[in-house]
């Protein structure tokens, strides 16, 4: 009797720390999703050097994989978040988020930065947010595409406000259901300005 009593509390005690186990992976995917995004909307194309890139790097640096050879003189970093074993226990939709930052000359280029989620019975839902020296029309912000995939392009002269809501992504679609059920879950503040050149 006793030992049966033992066997129980022994297996409830274990699921109990695999439920955290896995909360704490969900909490954690969405946290680094945010701090990368937020960390890479702060650089500029044109005006951040090749050291602010590496620095992005080393602080994310399980989740970056580099051109070779990568100098100052030209460079291609990716950064990567997916769930992939989350998926594969039906925790989450499959979804990832993907980030390449290019270098020319000691100057960032360009960042390119794709998210998508793949819902069982809709979509898939994409975002790729394009931060380039560019003009749209004398807009520094512009939002293309359409709901279901949604293409955001972005100037380093754009208002601080805009720029944080190019990145603004809602990271919640990495460990949640519920944030990639429709068009426009993945970045929300953005989806109702499809086609919409936006002034500073």
């Amino acid at each position: 009797m006793r030992t049966r009593s033992l066997l129980a509390l022994i297996t409830i005690a274990t699921l109990v720390l695999f439920v955290l186990a896995v909360r704490g992976a969900l909490l954690w995917k969405q946290h680094v999703a945010a701090a990368y995004l937020s960390d890479v909307g702060k650089l500029k194309s044109g005006l951040s050097s090749y050291a602010d890139v590496e620095r992005l790097r080393n602080a994310y640096e399980s989740q970056s994989s580099v051109s070779k050879p990568c100098t100052a003189q030209h460079c291609a970093i990716e950064f990567s978040i997916g769930n992939d074993w989350l998926s594969r226990l039906h925790l989450a939709n499959p979804a990832f988020l993907r980030s390449t930052v290019t270098v020319d000359r000691d100057r960032l280029t360009r960042i390119v930065t794709l998210a998508a989620c793949y819902p069982h019975n809709s979509g898939p839902y994409t975002v790729s947010v394009w931060e380039e020296e560019g003009n749209w029309g004398g807009h520094s912000l512009s939002v293309g595409g359409n709901t279901e995939a949604l293409v955001v392009r972005v100037s380093p002269s754009a208002a601080p406000q805009d720029r944080e809501a190019a990145f603004h992504l809602n990271t919640r679609f990495l460990s949640d259901r519920s944030a990639c059920t429709k068009p426009g879950d993945l970045l929300p503040t953005m989806a109702s300005c499809v086609h919409s050149p936006i002034a500073e």
